[in-house]
């Protein structure tokens, strides 16, 4: 459940920044703070990190600028988010350690998992944190079974296995 949780904020915090990224006509883009070039490994800045390092102040200011109900939702992630034991809050420099390819190969994914029809979503996810914390012999035998081939389209084995390949449990 924490991994779940900790994968939402972080995408959650990451289109929210990508949004906020954006300009509208007559208005300049907002300048993200320098976070060093690609490559850079530990000297790169998650999202989570940079919201960390606000002060209470630039965090409200940050929230102000989402519409009522996209903030309260926002809020809402956070506060669970501040909720994790540490050991899980300090999962998104994990992500930020993947190889560039594995990155992209995360990020596809969950775009594919989004375009999903939300009612396909939750089962998904389901599955997709039971194959996390198998180990691979496990959750390779669980993705070839008849089980899994019959309860999935070949789009959403495509995209568990890609998760799972990416995502797997230590």
């Amino acid at each position: 459940m924490y991994r779940s949780l900790y994968l939402s904020v972080v995408i959650l915090l990451g289109l929210a920044a990508g949004l906020l990224g954006q300009h509208t006509m007559g208005h300049a883009p907002l300048k993200a703070p320098a976070s060093g070039t690609a490559g850079q490994g530990k000297n790169k800045r998650t999202i989570i990190d940079r919201w960390n390092r606000m002060s209470p102040e630039e965090q409200q200011k940050f929230l102000a600028k989402f519409p009522p109900d996209k903030r309260k939702q926002v809020e809402a992630q956070l506060n669970r988010f501040k909720n994790l034991p540490p050991e899980e809050r300090s999962r998104p420099q994990t992500f930020s350690q993947l190889p560039p390819e594995k990155q992209n190969q995360a990020r596809r994914a969950w775009a594919q998992f989004g375009k999903l029809p939300k009612d396909r979503q939750p089962m998904l996810r389901d599955e997709f944190e039971n194959l996390r914390t198998m180990p691979e012999a496990e959750r390779n035998a669980r993705i070839n079974s008849d089980e899994f081939r019959n309860k999935y389209n070949a789009n959403e084995q495509g995209i568990l296995r890609d998760f799972s390949g990416v995502l797997s449990a230590k």
